[in-house]
C-alpha cells in the first residue's frame, strides 16, 4: 500500500535467550508471512563462509532460533543452505555445528554450490540478462535470510541482500567472484563441470550483482543475527541483538544504522534503490522494539582496539545470576547492601551500575586488589580488547607469574568488582574493561609493584 513504511523490529537478547528474541522479532513486524507455516517448503539462506574463519558468519545459536521458529510454525520442509566462496560447504556446516541444528529440527542441509541453477530473467541494464538460481531457492515457498552484522571492506557492510550473493553457485560461477576469467587457465581447481562459465558473482560490480539476485529472489522475511557486530577480520563485539523485517532493503537500512551508517550515504544502497529494492532512507522505515539509539554501536571502531565500555553496556551482556553474583561480592566489600538490591535483570543492572558509576567507585575498587591482582588489570590494560584474544592473556600472564593456576582467582577478583568483563566471540573470547578503569589504575597512590619471575 502506498505510504505505508516497512516494519523492522529491534530486539535484545536476554540472558543469551536466542529463540525468545527471534520470536520476538517476528511478532513485532506482525508474525511469520502466509508462506511460512503449516505444509510449506522454507529454505534458510545463512552466511558461513570458509571454514574455519574469522571473518564473521551467521551465529549457529540464531540458525537454531530460526529452525526452530519454522519448525514450531509446522513447515514441511525446512533447508539450511549456503555457498561459501572458495570453501567446501560440508566442512562449514561441521565446523559450526551447522549439521546438529538440522538433525535437531529434521532440516535438510543444501549445498548451493552444488545446486543446479535455473535461469531467472532480470532487467536490461546490470550487466547480465540472467541469474542462475539454485533449483532448492527456486522450489521453495520461502526463502528466509539470515546473515551477520559485520563489516564487509568498503561496500560497507555484509546484510541480508548481500547474503544472496550465496545463491551464485559453483556449477554456475565457480567458487570465486571472477571464477570466469582465471578458469580457463586453472582447471585444475575445480572438479570437471562444477567450474562454471557464467559471469562471475561479482560483475560487472558487486552492487549490480547483488541487485540481480535480490530482483530475482524475494526473501520472505530477513533475520540478521546482530549477537555479535564484527570488522569482518576476526574482531568482533557483543551486541546480543536480532533485526527482523519482510523487507530486506528495509532491514538491511535498519542493519546499517546499528552498525554506524547511514545507509542512503553510500553508493551501493543507492543503486538498490535506484532499481527498486526500496528506499535507503531510515526515516522511511518503522522501528519497533528497541531505539536505534539505544542499539548502535559504531563497527568501524573494531578496526582499532575496542578497550573499555561504559559499565551499563558491561552489565547488560550478563545474565541475572551473575549480576546477582556481583551484588553478593559488592556486599562483601562494603560497597553494597544486598539486601537493598530489587528482583530482575533490569533492576540489579541499575542498581550495580548506580554504585558502579559513582566517581571514586573505580579507585576503590582497584584498592581491594592485591599488587599481582592488580598487575593482571595492568596487563589487561596494555593487552586487552577486542583485538587481542583472552588465551593469549591468559598464557601472557601464566608465564610471567611461572603459575598456570593463580590466573583464575586473579581473574576472578577483578571481574567480580565488575573492572573487567569476559565475552565469548565466535572468533575468539576477549575482555572489556569498564570505562575510567585505566585511569583508576594509574591514579597515584601507594602500591607495591610485583616482580615478574624471569622467564
Amino acid at each position: 500500500m502506498p505510504g505505508v513504511r516497512p516494519i523492522v523490529s529491534v530486539v535484545s537478547i536476554e540472558d543469551q535467550r536466542v529463540y525468545a528474541a527471534v520470536t520476538e522479532a517476528v511478532r513485532l513486524i506482525g508474525g511469520a508471512p502466509a508462506s511460512i507455516g503449516p505444509g510449506k517448503r522454507v529454505v534458510v539462506k545463512v552466511n558461513l563462509t570458509q571454514a574455519p574463519a574469522l571473518c564473521g558468519v551467521t551465529n549457529t545459536t540464531v540458525i537454531d532460533a530460526v529452525t526452530r521458529l519454522l519448525a514450531d510454525l509446522g513447515c514441511a520442509d525446512i533447508g539450511i543452505a549456503d555457498a561459501p566462496g572458495d570453501g567446501y560447504t560440508p566442512l562449514s556446516y561441521r565446523i559450526y555445528n551447522v549439521d546438529s541444528v538440522a538433525e535437531r529440527y529434521g532440516a535438510r542441509l543444501v549445498d548451493l554450490n552444488a545446486e543446479p541453477g535455473v535461469r531467472v530473467d532480470v532487467p536490461v541494464g546490470l550487466g547480465r540478462e540472467y541469474v542462475m538460481v539454485p533449483r532448492a531457492i527456486v522450489e521453495a515457498d520461502a526463502v528466509v535470510s539470515v546473515p551477520t552484522l559485520k563489516l564487509w571492506g568498503g561496500n560497507p557492510m555484509s546484510l541480508s541482500l548481500k547474503n544472496l550473493i550465496g545463491l551464485y553457485g559453483a556449477l554456475d560461477y565457480g567458487y570465486n567472484h571472477n571464477a570466469h576469467e582465471w578458469l580457463p587457465d586453472h582447471p585444475e581447481r575445480v572438479l570437471d563441470g562444477e567450474g562454471g562459465r557464467e559471469l562471475g558473482a561479482h560483475m560487472p560490480t558487486v552492487a549490480e550483482a547483488i541487485t540481480a539476485m535480490n530482483l530475482a529472489v524475494k526473501p520472505a522475511l530477513s533475520i540478521i543475527d546482530a549477537v555479535e557486530g564484527g570488522n569482518g577480520k576476526g574482531r568482533n563485539v557483543r551486541l546480543d541483538l536480532v533485526i527482523a523485517g519482510y523487507d530486506s532493503m528495509a532491514t538491511d537500512v535498519v542493519g546499517m544504522a546499528v552498525g554506524g551508517f547511514d545507509a542512503s550515504q553510500h553508493p551501493n544502497f543507492q543503486t538498490f534503490e535506484r532499481w527498486g529494492l526500496g528506499s535507503s532512507r531510515l526515516e522511511d522505515v518503522e522501528v519497533r522494539g528497541l531505539p536505534i539509539a539505544q542499539a548502535a554501536f559504531d563497527l568501524r571502531r573494531l578496526n582499532d582496539n575496542v578497550l573499555t565500555m561504559p559499565a551499563r553496556w558491561c552489565l547488560r551482556r550478563l545474565s541475572a545470576g551473575e549480576l546477582g553474583h556481583l551484588v553478593r561480592v559488592l556486599g562483601y566489600y562494603g560497597f553494597v547492601e544486598p539486601s537493598a538490591a530489587p528482583a530482575g535483570k533490569e533492576g540489579l543492572i541499575a542498581f550495580l551500575a548506580d554504585v558502579m558509576e559513582q566517581p571514586n567507585y573505580l579507585s576503590a575498587a582497584v584498592g581491594k586488589l592485591t599488587p599481582l591482582q592488580r598487575d593482571f588489570l595492568a596487563l589487561l590494560v596494555e593487552r586487552g580488547g577486542t583485538s587481542t584474544s583472552y588465551y593469549d592473556i591468559m598464557a601472557e600472564f601464566s608465564r610471567r607469574t611461572g603459575d598456570t593456576y593463580v590466573f583464575w582467582p586473579t581473574q576472578r577478583a577483578v571481574m567480580r568488582l565488575g573492572l573487567a568483563y569476559v565475552y565469548a566471540g565466535q572468533a575468539m573470547p576477549y575482555y572489556i574493561l569498564a570505562d575510567g578503569v585505566p585511569e583508576a589504575l594509574a591514579a597515584p597512590g601507594e602500591r607495591r609493584q610485583v616482580v615478574w619471575p624471569k622467564a
